[in-house]
């Protein structure tokens, strides 16, 4: 693990996704940490010496805004409002996710705003260097104020309570932190709050789903090309001018990455005919849009990442309580993200259907069957790919249209970033296995014809792969499992 990023500096969505799976080290240079501490001490003059009223630290919090508390013993019970918002439920979240939350919640703080010690910061970069990863139960946020619930969870070890992971093991957090030679955190004013009140698990489930979709795209940008290989599709579906005159970019980018897998084909237009169907036809405007949306989410998750997230904030010498703990342009993202990836998935199905169609396939065996009405062939692939689809589709109701006021109406709108992200999330993870089913197909499509010697290298190369995959001796199901290793391996991340 050479690579070592500085979260300090700017910090992008691969970077967090290289850290979340073990691939790189985190670090603090420069020097942050004096003016974090110099930040500390005046934010601790300016409210607490000088008695300024400032939200959750000198008051309740949510409904109890109008209680006030004195600052010092509120945040000796910092243990305790850590508790008692550790509100969450279900299987624990994938130990990657709570990983890339913990690196956005230490890039969050060390921009001064937050004015929290940085000792806070640097435990969860030793923690993160360490392997000790918080275990975080997957639902409970509204992505309002922020991920308070799964947030709480990384605060309590962070103060040396509730379980962690430590290289494989469960145990307790202060025992793993021990090991370690470390020493929890001591809260002081506002610094639970701070570590609860901001977008970081959302974004880090974003993350997730977004270098996931990237990956999912190169899928279904190989399956359409053998697909167009294994129909005899026409060429000029992908003419450069053709695709330059739809004017979005994302379709231009799917051509000429089409164009690149094809290099080579002799088998493009073999069918004859002038136009096909729209799932063979239209790849890289639907792609395209894809790609888009991608672009979009690309980028608000970079800017979400290096965002001041908390409330409240410390800015110019004042207690300035504000929203940007709201997770609304995190979830909008995944909605938009979850949609894009429907069409896209449709349309891998239906070309699917296709050339398992006898009276659509130009000449194959009904549903590639190699001895039709003893054997079904890969009939039954194309009923995987419906169910998974019917998920995606049932997934893809945007979260971000839905509200549930908190705290006595005090939260009247809530953002469920977090409920977006894992939806995206699983339809990611269901459109992989949609896109490995449409290349085992055309590949088994492409090798009836006996067109294989006439393919581009890349298609080629990919179908050979996926032949090695013995079909018949082993449930069809697994062969999908294996086919998608095979795919993730070869197109890499």
């Amino acid at each position: 693990m050479g690579l070592v990023i500085d979260l300090s500096g700017f910090v992008g969505y691969r970077d967090v996704w290289m850290i979340s799976m073990g691939l790189a080290s985190a670090k603090i240079e420069g020097n942050v940490i004096e003016i974090l501490r110099k930040r500390r001490e005046e934010f601790l003059e300016s409210i607490i010496m000088r008695g300024e009223r400032c939200y959750g630290v000198s008051t309740g919090v949510g409904g109890l805004k109008e209680y006030s508390v004195d600052p010092v013993e509120f945040a000796k019970r910092s243990r305790d409002f850590l508790r008692e918002h550790a509100a969450g439920s279900g299987s624990p979240l994938d130990r990657g996710i709570v990983r890339g939350a913990m690196a956005i919640l230490a890039k969050q703080l060390l921009n001064e705003y937050s004015a929290v010690s940085p000792e806070i910061p640097g435990l969860l970069v030793e923690m993160l260097n360490r392997d000790i990863v918080p275990i975080v139960p997957r639902y409970g946020s509204l992505g309002a104020s922020g991920d308070l619930a799964p947030m709480a969870y990384i605060g309590l070890a962070l103060v040396g309570e509730g379980l962690v992971e430590k290289k494989g093991r469960r145990m307790s957090a202060v025992e793993a932190l021990k090991e370690e030679g470390l020493e929890p955190v001591s809260l002081g004013p506002k610094e639970a709050l701070s570590i609860i009140n901001n977008t970081a698990m959302s974004t880090s489930i974003a993350v997730h789903a977004l270098v996931g979709a990237e990956r999912l795209l190169k899928m279904l940008e190989l399956g359409g090309a053998i697909a167009m290989e294994a129909m005899g599709t026409p060429g000029e579906h992908l003419d450069l001018d053709l695709c330059l005159l739809k004017r979005h970019p994302g379709v231009s980018r799917e051509g000429e990455r089409l164009r690149e897998i094809l290099e080579g084909s002799g088998n493009l237009g073999r069918s004859g005919v002038v136009q096909d169907i729209y799932s063979y036809r239209c790849i890289p405007q639907i792609l395209g849009a894809l790609s888009d949306a991608i672009g979009f989410v690309r980028e608000t998750i970079d800017r979400e990442i290096n965002a001041v997230t908390d409330n409240p904030l410390f800015i110019k010498g004042r207690c300035v309580s504000g929203c940007n703990f709201h997770g609304i342009s995190i979830g909008i993202a995944m909605d938009l993200l979850s949609i894009a990836l429907i069409p896209a998935l449709t349309q891998s199905e239906r070309r699917v259907a296709a050339i398992l169609d006898a009276s659509m396939n130009r000449g194959l065996p009904p549903f590639l069957s190699k001895d039709p009405g003893k054997s079904p062939g890969l009939m039954m692939l194309q009923y995987l790919a419906a169910s998974l689809l019917n998920r995606a589709r049932g997934l893809a109701y945007p979260a971000t249209v839905d509200n549930t006021p908190t705290s006595a109406n005090h939260e009247d709108h809530v953002s469920n970033s977090l409920n977006a992200g894992l939806k995206a999330l699983e339809i990611v993870e269901l459109g992989m296995r949609i896109a490995a089913i449409e290349i085992m197909v055309m590949a088994r499509a492409l090798s009836m014809r006996s067109w294989i010697d006439s393919s581009s290298k890349r298609v080629r190369d990919t179908v050979e792969k996926i032949l090695e995959i013995p079909v018949e001796t082993q449930p069809l199901g697994s062969s999908v499992e294996t086919a998608l290793s095979k795919i993730l391996e070869m197109i890499g991340y």
